[in-house]
């Protein structure tokens, strides 16, 4: 075992411990009955790692987990998209009915993309384990598109100065971060067979995200707001608020007749 194969077992632990300290924290901070699915990633993604590193890698045992225990995280990703939309928007309900349709619309055009662009990862002709590799291609078109969503998400909040809670600007923002270096991750590992220095990179980057979730996500995060969009222009910033508020009326007006 190099110390690449060392670096990635240890980082998987330390994001482990880490995992297990947030969902504490919100837990006894009583974030849980705020964000909701995000409470359950971290129960979900606690148990699976814990699991994962229990179990034999190339054991059978941990061939049928892995394959069981991907859709379920899928499915908690979606879960936690559809959190992060209603938090953002739920002071313009005009915007988010709206943004419920753009959003299944950005899902089923991300997914088209990803899905024809699925011919790199078969890239690697050496590959032995093509039922695997399949498997991660299918991965990545559900890590891609949700990244996709999310950082559609990124960029409302990047032109309209919405007020948003600190707590729930980290939330966004970790998860962005995460969807993306995961996607990259499992494009990397079917292009490149079995690398172990991007696991170990995406494990950095999950160990710094959950380290600042930890030490920001708290109780006085649900008072202190911030605006992300146009912070550098105060006026602009005005009038991008009042036409928003203007978008948000007309499409309340148009979905109440």
């Amino acid at each position: 075992m190099n110390w690449l194969q060392h670096a990635e077992t240890w980082l998987a632990i330390l994001s482990l411990i880490l995992t297990g300290l947030l969902l504490v924290r919100i837990w006894t901070q009583g974030l849980h009955l705020v964000y909701r699915y995000f409470s359950l990633y971290l129960l979900v993604d606690l148990i699976r790692s814990g699991l994962g590193l229990a179990l034999p890698t190339r054991s059978d045992a941990y061939t049928i987990f892995y394959f069981v225990s991907t859709p379920l995280m899928w499915i908690v990703y979606l879960l936690v998209l559809i959190e992060m939309f209603e938090l953002v928007l739920r002071d313009h309900p005009g915007v988010a009915t709206a943004a419920r349709w753009v959003m299944a619309s950005a899902l089923l055009i991300a997914g088209a993309i990803s899905f024809v662009s699925s011919s790199i990862d078969f890239a690697n002709q050496n590959e032995k384990y093509v039922l695997l590799r399949s498997f991660l291609a299918g991965h990545r078109i559900v890590l891609s598109t949700l990244a996709l969503a999310l950082l559609l998400l990124c960029a409302f909040l990047a032109w309209f100065p919405v007020i948003l809670r600190r707590n729930i600007f980290l939330y966004c923002l970790g998860f962005s971060v995460t969807f993306l270096a995961q996607a990259s991750l499992v494009l990397l590992r079917n292009l490149l067979g079995n690398p172990i220095w991007p696991s170990a990179l995406i494990l950095g980057i999950s160990c710094l995200c959950l380290s600042v979730w930890i030490w920001k996500l708290n109780h006085e995060g649900e008072e202190r707001q911030l605006a992300v969009g146009h912070r550098w222009n105060r006026e602009e910033a005005d009038r991008l608020m009042r036409q928003l508020d203007e978008i948000n009326s007309t499409l309340v007006r148009v979905a109440r007749r």
